[in-house]
């Protein structure tokens, strides 16, 4: 057989050149296989980072956004991202840049894990770090999964948080978080945003302001809560003729 690093037949051996290596029956000189290189017929795999150059007689480093596996250099894993031929899968709230080279922020309205970005869903926003989507806080909302925000006056999140209500006809909101009753002697204003005062009329749940019958009044001019004789005075025990 031949020595080491050449090859040939029928007793003519030749020592193989730079970026070449002996076949397995050392008969003839290839070209060294893929992912390595080497010099005077010995070829050896390309280190981490790094693949043959085009002569297959060295080792070049990968580009960025690229990474070796098995002397080749490859474009990084999904999710991941370097330079050097190094790549690292992104933190939790990141992903890869356009080229795989760096780690950047999922966008406004997303969250991820392992350095895959998702959109969240309405209902919900991305917690701080974007490492995961979760509900609005009570009495917000979220349309698009972006941010929760509050509703306009005289409404209130529906029960999904997706969007919002507008409040019953007997019921107000001022801020946008919760439709209430009035305090009695009160009903909500036309808006539903508001209470406004009872006048000459009495409301004894703050829902609506109503008419006494015939022959009674409310007890007071404004802010009334009930009907009482007309012409009973309540502040002596006397009829008011």
């Amino acid at each position: 057989p031949c020595p080491p690093a050449s090859a040939g037949t029928e007793g003519l051996c030749t020592a193989c050149g730079d970026g070449e290596a002996p076949d397995s029956q050392s008969t003839e000189c290839l070209p060294c296989p893929p992912g390595t290189a080497g010099l005077n017929g010995v070829c050896t795999e390309c280190p981490n980072g790094a693949t043959p150059n085009q002569a297959l007689t060295g080792c070049k480093g990968c580009l960025s956004g690229t990474e070796s596996s098995g002397g080749l250099c490859v474009e990084c894993r999904v999710g991941s991202a370097g330079i050097d031929g190094e790549c690292e899968v992104c933190p939790d709230g990141w992903e890869p840049d356009e080229y795989k080279t760096s780690c950047v922020p999922c966008p406004a309205g997303h969250a991820g894990r392992a350095g895959a970005c998702f959109a969240c869903g309405p209902g919900q926003r991305p917690l701080d770090d974007r490492s995961a989507c979760a509900s609005c806080p009570v009495q917000t909302y979220s349309p698009s999964g972006d941010e929760c925000i509050l509703c306009p006056p005289g409404t209130e999140p529906n029960l999904g948080r997706t969007g919002c209500n507008e409040c019953n006809a007997d019921q107000y909101s001022t801020d946008g978080r919760e439709c209430k009753v009035c305090e009695p002697g009160n009903q909500p204003t036309r808006e539903r945003n508001g209470c406004t005062q009872c006048l000459d009329q009495v409301s004894i749940d703050g829902r609506e302001c109503l008419s006494c019958p015939v022959g009674r009044r409310p007890d007071t001019p404004f802010l009334g809560v009930e009907c009482i004789c007309a012409w009973w005075n309540p502040g002596s025990a006397s009829l008011v003729i």
